[in-house]
């Protein structure tokens, strides 16, 4: 619509100037007229003006047809720039919403990457975290180990000592004999007594030498302990806990 307008204003300026152009034309030759009707009379004088007056009219229709056509020629050739412009406005307008639509992809990728990464970051350092509680435990297990092995090593000692000490108590019972020379409660040993303790199972005043009793006062109790009930279950539940 703009440039119909200014087709219509350039049109209508280039008219006026004709207009005024053959006004001042006309009026050169009413003068003229004028000065050649001195001679020949106001009816030549009137019918030279109105040839010039008809004359000049049509001069003036064909340029302002001129002006028109030149208007409308230049008015269609800017409405086909105008159409060729319009065609490519709206060819950059769809290239330009297919690079919005990339850049918003590429955007939408850009953040999944950054989230995926974040992810990824948090699973190295759980993966870390973990490795180092996993070589604590691994050292803590090594150590486990070793004093379970020191204390089966130790276990078996007490074990092999403990049979050591069966077999010789049980090689000294066949060797004593008989064990009803004396009770457990009969035989008491006295840290204080330098001399001979009395036996009273028996009947007589037999003396018996300091060594001897504490000798068969230890063997006794030895006997006893290692033989009770208690003992045993205790041995139990120390290589029942130890396995």
């Amino acid at each position: 619509m703009s440039h119909s307008a200014t087709a219509e204003r350039l049109a209508c300026a280039s008219f006026r100037s004709e207009k005024s152009r053959l006004e001042r034309e006309l009026r050169v030759r009413e003068d003229a007229c004028q000065q050649s009707g001195a001679g020949s009379g106001e009816r030549m004088w009137g019918e030279g003006c109105d040839a010039g007056q008809e004359r000049a009219g049509q001069a003036q229709e064909d340029i302002v047809n001129q002006q028109v056509e030149l208007a409308r020629q230049e008015l269609r050739a800017q409405q086909g720039e105008v159409s060729d412009l319009n065609q490519r406005m709206h060819a950059l307008q769809s290239q330009l919403d297919e690079r919005q639509n990339e850049l918003e992809r590429i955007r939408k990728e850009r953040e999944e990457l950054a989230t995926r990464v974040g992810v990824l970051q948090v699973i190295e350092h759980d993966k870390e975290a973990a490795s180092a509680v996993e070589g604590r435990l691994r050292a803590s297990l090594v150590d486990m180990e070793e004093q379970l092995a020191e204390k089966h090593k130790h276990i078996r000692v007490l074990q092999q000592r403990l049979g050591d000490m069966k077999k010789t108590l049980q090689r000294e019972l066949r060797a004593g004999g008989d064990s009803g020379d004396y009770e457990a409660g009969v035989a008491i040993l006295t840290p204080s007594s330098s001399k001979t303790i009395t036996n009273n199972h028996t009947s007589g005043n037999t003396s018996i030498s300091e060594d001897d009793v504490n000798f068969k006062y230890l063997k006794h109790v030895l006997i006893k302990f290692l033989t009770s009930r208690e003992y045993e279950v205790r041995i139990a539940r120390l290589l029942t806990v130890y396995k």
